[in-house]
């Protein structure tokens, strides 16, 4: 490397008494003094008397446990669910392709936190993805992480209605999977209407306590293995499987958007990194420990869903009432989070309308564009309910852009002129490298869901 300077200064950066809260890191920025919605992502302007502005008290920051805190809680998610699956895709390989995608993940949120430093010190306070994106290639690089968030916002309301619905299928299994669907649909109408989601504050704590849950419910399972069970098959490597497994996994390390706003709320920013680490490292831990449990208990045969498996091989009444609090907690949860993505996108398509027509859009039109995404999401959550692995491997596929090449491209253009030769190959070789492999897994990931889709055609085809 070039240069030896830390990751981020050791003085503390000044704020002033106003600090930028959470926001979207896909809105675009506005000026003046903010207040966070219930929503937690959203920002909206707020006019207050000079007067008021100079009394107002300053925000309370994040402690670095805080701060792990958030990291893990947004990027740890329903991908938890799918790490046996991957271990079945690719073998014992996975862990170790586990590590490396965890340990790059944290490198490279560690880059567009060093991005935004940059920016800071140029004075743009407001912790904006977005806003580096502009900063560093104008316009295309503000539409091409707006295009991004948009894409995996919508695609992530897709898995989670198909997980909502598969899991409330094993709650109630007296149900055909159609009447499940309608009602769950049904259920959820009304939540469009939904403004005020500070009720739903607790639901960051309810996640964590939720995925300490798949943890124990999993190990509890691989602890109460019968001797006479008889081992499922398991496999050293599968090289064949590796794309899959690399783009589902990538999908749970998707959440870079996020790292600027955090970094911006620490009481001592100069311990982010460390603070970063360690949360990737826990991250590890937790989809490690699930993954090897996963595929010791249920080996080539694992699903997609975990929830799934542990549903359908358990037989004691323990057993029974703690994967069933697991299903409906995780469906909780999801039933909650959908609206929240939803109100996200329209909270977006509010911002560019006001960007580009310079009034707000109404209240009327605002519901018809919520509506409008909720069905369209219902739609095609229905067409692709058979293929989770695919969307959530889209959601990989779209995280290698957001969450390794972007934050390589927009480190280089903020630092190049100060890096030493050494320094510049090596984000050289790493851009090459990441390009190549988003090239191989998505061209691998879209033969194989065609291959799929030809493959559900023609047993459809073959005579009853």
């Amino acid at each position: 490397m070039g240069r030896t300077e830390p990751l981020l200064s050791n003085q503390e950066h000044k704020r002033s008494p106003m600090r930028s809260p959470l926001r979207s890191p896909a809105m675009p920025a506005h000026s003046g003094p903010y207040t966070v919605s219930p929503l937690f992502t959203r920002m909206e302007p707020l006019v207050l008397p000079e007067s008021k502005l100079l009394a107002t008290p300053e925000r309370e920051l994040s402690s670095n446990l805080q701060t792990g805190f958030n990291i893990l809680n947004n990027y740890v998610g329903i991908v938890l669910l799918s790490m046996s699956y991957c271990c079945k895709l690719a073998g014992w390989l996975n862990i170790l392709l586990l590590g490396a995608l965890t340990a790059f993940g944290a490198y490279t949120g560690s880059l567009i936190v060093r991005s935004y430093v940059v920016i800071e010190a140029e004075g743009n306070t407001i912790p904006s993805y977005a806003g580096i994106g502009e900063r560093c290639l104008g316009a295309f690089g503000k539409w091409l992480v707006l295009g991004s968030s948009i894409l995996e916002t919508y695609i992530a309301i897709l898995c989670m209605n198909i997980i909502i619905w598969n899991n409330a299928a094993l709650l109630f299994p007296q149900l055909s999977l159609g009447w499940v669907m309608v009602g769950c649909i049904a259920i959820s109408f009304p939540a469009n209407w939904l403004k005020d989601f500070t009720m739903l504050s607790f639901l960051s704590f309810f996640g964590i306590f939720f995925i300490l849950l798949i943890c124990v419910v999993v190990g509890y399972n691989v602890a109460t293995i019968s001797a006479n069970h008889k081992p499922p098959e398991l496999e050293l490597a599968n090289f064949w499987g590796v794309p899959m497994a690399a783009s589902i996994m990538m999908a749970g390390l998707t959440g870079h958007v996020g790292l600027p706003p955090m970094y911006s709320e620490m009481k001592k920013p100069s311990d982010f990194q460390k603070t970063l680490y360690s949360a990737f490292f826990l991250m590890f831990l937790i989809y490690g420990y699930v993954g090897v449990c996963g595929y010791l208990l249920y080996g080539s045969g694992a699903s997609v869903l975990i929830t799934t498996d542990m549903s359908a091989v358990v037989h004691n009444l323990g057993g029974r009432i703690l994967v069933n609090i697991v299903l409906a907690g995780i469906t909780f949860k999801l039933f909650c989070s959908v609206p929240m993505c939803v109100l996200v996108l329209v909270d977006i398509a509010q911002n560019l309308y006001l960007d580009k027509y310079e009034v707000e859009l109404s209240d009327s039109g605002a519901m018809r564009v919520r509506l409008s995404i909720w069905a369209t999401a219902a739609v095609a959550s229905i067409l692709v309910y058979s293929s989770l692995q695919y969307v959530t491997a889209l959601i990989g596929i779209n995280s290698l852009l957001i969450s390794v090449l972007l934050p390589i491209l927009f480190y280089v253009q903020l630092h190049y002129k100060q890096m030493g030769l050494s320094e510049k190959c090596w984000f050289a070789f790493i851009t090459c490298l990441s390009i190549v492999i988003m090239i191989v897994v998505t061209c691998i990931d879209v033969q194989e869901f065609v291959e799929s889709l030809t493959a559900a055609s023609g047993d459809e085809a073959l005579p009853a």
